[in-house]
């Protein structure tokens, strides 16, 4: 998605150039004006429920953090795999 489209919809992009990954995502998250903070990577494509569930997930009140799945290009296109694997929420 082009970045002009991501800012109309609310997103706000942040670069600084020569800093580690730690430091880029305390700086990200010092910036973040909403309750939750989600990051993914630029090479990752992430399913298009991504956020509904993080969202859904935090609903419950005893929840602090989650993580997702997370699979290789390989192992994502090999139904095989996806079909043998059950995930609990």
């Amino acid at each position: 998605m082009r970045l002009s489209l991501l800012m109309l919809q609310g997103v706000k992009y942040i670069h600084k150039p020569k800093t580690n990954l730690s430091e880029a995502k305390n700086m990200r998250i010092k910036n973040a004006s909403g309750e939750i903070v989600a990051f993914t990577d630029d090479d990752c494509k992430v399913d298009k429920n991504w956020l509904n569930q993080i969202n859904q997930t935090f609903s419950d009140p005893e929840c602090m953090c989650c993580t997702g799945r997370t699979l290789s290009h390989k192992d994502f296109i090999n139904k095989e795999f996806n079909s043998n694997f059950k995930f609990d929420k």
